[in-house]
């Protein structure tokens, strides 16, 4: 899963979360561009309920990229901000109903100029989620040559570090070990050899990482001393 995730931490553009010991969120935007002149754009910031495709806030903050630089957008008090969010507050704990995710965006507010990037508040094992998202293959289709196929998938919910393996067929997908924040997603899957879209349907297997059920959490809590 390394040398997918390597590709989004060495994007020439990156929106930045951290988190220090009181809990601050402090968001930077790193750009390694060489531009000749400025360029505008705007960082996107959504929270989103584990159970809801729909963010429950949205905060766009406008910004002047220039020639290798470092931009800090600024600090929110993370679990304030979760607190004052109503979907955010069932049962007590905002900061195990919802969680940060971050996007850089053209001035258009549509184009992507990087990696998304996520913020969890709490340790995945404490999240309150979905148990496990039910994920379909909605369509495999043959790409721009013999060598790739196209694959969409469909979700019922958010799923966490999705991953896709094509058994016994050598090749890459264009992204893998992502977190789903949508109803759908299409990847691109790169063969070393000419491919039969068939038999690389039938290889197929995906899995998500299954998030903790309402009762394991509550067993959870009960051991910790």
């Amino acid at each position: 899963m390394l040398h997918y995730f390597a590709v989004n931490f060495f994007a020439p553009i990156l929106v930045s979360p951290s988190v220090d010991i009181t809990k601050q969120l402090r968001v930077h935007v790193i750009s390694d561009l060489n531009l000749n002149t400025s360029m505008n754009a705007e960082v996107q910031l959504n929270v989103y309920n584990w159970h809801s495709f729909t963010p429950v806030l949205t905060e766009t903050s406008p910004i002047t990229m220039m020639k290798a630089q470092v931009i800090d957008l600024g600090s929110w008090n993370s679990i304030g901000l979760l607190h004052s969010i109503d979907d955010c507050r069932y049962g007590g704990q905002p900061e195990e109903n919802c969680f940060f995710y971050f996007s850089i965006l053209a001035s258009d507010g549509l184009t992507k100029l990087g990696p998304d990037n996520f913020y969890f508040p709490v340790p995945l094992h404490s999240i309150n989620g979905p148990s496990r998202p039910n994920i379909q293959v909605v369509d495999v289709t043959p790409g721009k040559d013999d060598r790739e196929v196209v694959v969409t998938l469909s979700f019922d919910a958010i799923a966490l570090y999705v991953w896709l393996d094509a058994v016994g067929v050598a090749g890459h997908f264009s992204h893998n070990g992502f977190l789903q924040i949508t109803n759908c997603t299409q990847l691109t899957f790169t063969a070393e050899q000419p491919v039969d879209v068939q038999a690389f349907s039938s290889s197929l297997v995906i899995k998500s990482l299954p998030l903790p059920s309402d009762s394991l959490r509550i067993n959870q809590k009960a051991t910790i001393f």
